[in-house]
């Protein structure tokens, strides 16, 4: 079905809905949550690129607070991904 015959079909239903149910309709529509507005886009992947400034030398280093947990379970490799 193209967008036109569901456009087309979309107000054939409305026209034969009562005033009432149209009134119904609305106000559960009216409580859905709103879309996003057309010029906002999704992020894209490196839509952040350049916008981290800075990284501290020791990032990757592992924290004391965590360590006896990560000797004790170390993390799974995952499929795919190179080390």
């Amino acid at each position: 079905m193209s967008v036109a015959e569901m456009k087309l079909e979309l107000i054939r239903a409305i026209e034969r809905m009562t005033e009432v149910e149209i009134a119904q309709l609305l106000s559960q529509l009216s409580h859905h949550e709103k879309p996003v507005p057309s010029g906002i886009s999704r992020l894209r992947f490196g839509a952040l690129k350049g916008v981290l400034l800075y990284m501290s030398p020791d990032f990757d280093k592992p924290m004391e607070d965590v360590k006896e947990c990560m000797e004790r379970a170390p993390m799974p490799q995952l499929k795919g991904l190179r080390s």
